[in-house]
C-alpha cells in the first residue's frame, strides 16, 4: 500500500505530472511523477563527487515495480529510455534516463 503522503507528494496540483510508462511487452501507462531534467551531483563511498547531466523521474514505487533497462518514460510528449532504477526503500524509486529513447 502507498503512504498516503507519498500520493500527496505526487499529485498533479503540487509537484507531479503525468507520463507514460511503458514496460516492454506491457501496454503503456500513465503515472504520476516528479520531472528532473536538470544533473545532479552524487558521493561515491570513497568521497569522491561525480556529476551526471541525466533526467530522471521520480516515481511511486508501486507504479514501477517491474522496472527493467529498456523501458520508456514519454514526459512532454518527449520519450527517454530507462537506463537506471533507484529504489529508496520507503516508496519511491528514481529512474535515471537517457534522451536517446531509441538506442
Amino acid at each position: 500500500m502507498i503512504d498516503p503522503d507519498i500520493d500527496a507528494f505526487f499529485a498533479t496540483d503540487v509537484f507531479g505530472q503525468m507520463a507514460t510508462y511503458t514496460r516492454f511487452g506491457y501496454p503503456s501507462v500513465s503515472i504520476p511523477v516528479i520531472f528532473d531534467a536538470s544533473g545532479s551531483v552524487a558521493t561515491l563511498a570513497d568521497g569522491t563527487e561525480y556529476e551526471t547531466t541525466a533526467p530522471k523521474v521520480l516515481c511511486r514505487t508501486e507504479d514501477v515495480r517491474n522496472a527493467a533497462h529498456g523501458d520508456t518514460v514519454t514526459v512532454d510528449s518527449k520519450a527517454y529510455k530507462v537506463i537506471g532504477i533507484s529504489p529508496d526503500g520507503a516508496g519511491v524509486t528514481t529512474l535515471t534516463l537517457s534522451e536517446d529513447a531509441d538506442g
